[in-house]
């Protein structure tokens, strides 16, 4: 297995953050992405260490985030956990969007729109900063981007202090398949 060293920009749900550790990126996505398809799949006959393999590889990484601080650990799961969000909130947050949903700041800048009635249509916090996003509301969101930028960081440096400096879990071949 080798570290996979390609810039994260390669992975579907981009954002400008620049890991200094992008095999920690890799083992992430690939956890929240693809490790439950893996360790179901049923093997070929060319491959019968798969689900095994990718159950193992799993279960240490799930570990490593065990290990961390519960709060650190809900921000790295909201960042790369799929989910579907409004248009305009994916396109502009990608690996963040799950993390700026879950921000205190955010979710009472929405519940102060709610209370206030007519501000707001939006029924959750990714809804409300789309409408802020298309309202052209850019420092709010630029606000935004900031805290969960900041957020974030310190959840992989939390990740990082977690699994040391083990080789990578994800083999450069299958980011390369992801990439393609």
């Amino acid at each position: 297995m080798g570290t996979h060293t390609k810039n994260r920009r390669s992975i579907g749900r981009s954002t400008s953050l620049r890991s200094p550790h992008p095999e920690t990126d890799w083992e992430l996505y690939w956890l929240f992405n693809h490790a439950e398809a893996e360790v179901s799949a049923r093997p070929r006959w060319n491959e019968a260490e798969l689900p095994h393999d990718a159950y193992h590889r799993a279960s240490i990484i799930v570990g490593w985030l065990e290990a961390m601080p519960p709060a650190m650990a809900a921000v790295l799961v909201a960042a790369y956990q799929p989910r579907a969000w409004p248009g305009r909130f994916e396109l502009r947050f990608r690996l963040l969007a799950g993390v700026v949903a879950t921000l205190p700041s955010a979710r009472a800048g929405f519940e102060a729109a709610r209370e206030r009635g007519a501000a707001t249509t939006a029924t959750s916090v990714a809804s409300w900063v789309d409408e802020l996003i298309a309202r052209g509301e850019d420092e709010r969101e630029g606000a935004l981007r900031a805290e969960a930028c900041g957020v974030y960081e310190r959840a992989l440096a939390a990740y990082r202090v977690a699994r040391g400096n083990r080789a990578s879990l994800v083999e450069d071949e299958e980011m390369d398949e992801e990439v393609t």
